[in-house]
C-alpha cells in the first residue's frame, strides 16, 4: 500500500467529500491518463464525470517538506447528507493502482472537516484547505494520476475528478 488510510483519509475527505450524481461504476481506464493542464504554478483537476467540478492545488508540484493549498468549487446536483467516496492513485504509465481507498461518510464526519452538511441541491459549495504536513510523500517522488469519485447514499455519482501531480524528492 502506498499510503495508509489513516494518513490519507483527511486529504481524501477534503478532496472527495467536499463537493458532492448515475450508477457507481468502475472508472474507465480512458479516464486514467496523464493530464497536463498548464495553470501557472497551480495544478488543475479534470472532470471525469457528468457534473461540473473545479479542483485546483498550489503549488502544482508537491514537496514532502512543503505544503499544498487545495481549492474545490462544486454545485451539487442533488441534496447529500451521506454517501461514499472512492480514490485510486496510479504511477504514471501503470494500469495497476498503487493505492486504492474508499469509505462511507455522513454529516458527522463532514462537519469535522468544516464541510456544511447536508449539501443542498443547486447551492454552490466552495472550500479551500491548506495541508501543511506532506512528509508522508517522502520516498515517493514521481508522477501520479489520481481519480476521486463521490457518491450519494443511492450510489449516484456526485462528481469525478482526475488529477495529475508530481511529487518532488524534497
Amino acid at each position: 500500500m502506498f499510503l495508509s488510510p489513516k494518513v490519507l483519509t483527511p486529504w481524501l475527505v477534503v478532496l472527495g467529500v467536499l463537493g458532492l450524481a448515475e450508477n457507481k461504476e468502475v472508472v474507465q481506464m480512458s479516464m486514467h491518463k496523464e493530464i497536463n493542464v498548464p495553470v501557472g504554478d497551480s495544478g488543475q483537476g479534470v472532470n471525469c464525470g457528468k457534473n461540473p467540478v473545479n479542483l485546483t492545488w498550489t503549488p502544482k508540484d508537491l514537496s514532502p517538506s512543503g505544503e499544498v493549498t487545495v481549492s474545490l468549487y462544486f454545485t451539487p446536483p442533488y441534496e447529500m447528507a451521506t454517501g461514499s467516496f472512492d480514490a485510486r492513485l496510479f504511477e504514471a504509465g501503470s494500469q495497476v493502482p498503487k493505492f486504492e481507498y474508499g469509505d462511507q461518510f455522513d454529516c458527522g464526519l463532514a462537519k469535522q472537516y468544516g464541510i456544511p452538511c447536508p449539501l443542498k441541491k443547486g447551492v454552490p459549495f466552495a472550500m479551500t484547505k491548506t495541508i501543511t504536513k506532506l512528509s508522508f510523500l517522502s520516498g515517493h517522488a514521481g508522477l501520479y494520476i489520481g481519480i476521486i469519485q463521490l457518491f450519494d447514499d443511492q450510489d449516484v455519482e456526485m462528481f469525478c475528478v482526475n488529477m495529475t501531480a508530481r511529487v518532488l524528492t524534497s
